[in-house]
């Protein structure tokens, strides 16, 4: 199964201060096999990352994203 994670961009850093811009963060899935398709009002990509605090609801937009296989799966192939 593949995971993602998350990072904060450079230019979005002051609306985030709590979250470190070295850091990747992993993605929680919205539900099942899902990580960016909630939305809010305004039509923006929400997506969930793992914090130490806890899970934060975060605009897409405002992360890179990094989509990574597990070792298991490689192994399958």
């Amino acid at each position: 199964m593949a995971r993602t994670r998350a990072r904060v961009k450079p230019m979005d850093s002051m609306n985030y201060p709590g979250l470190n811009l070295n850091r990747w963060y992993e993605v929680a899935p919205l539900w099942p096999g899902v990580t960016q398709r909630m939305t809010n009002l305004l039509g923006e990509r929400l997506a969930r990352i793992e914090t130490p605090q806890g899970p934060t609801t975060v605009k897409a937009s405002h992360f890179e994203f990094d989509y990574m296989e597990d070792e298991e799966d490689e192994e399958e192939k």
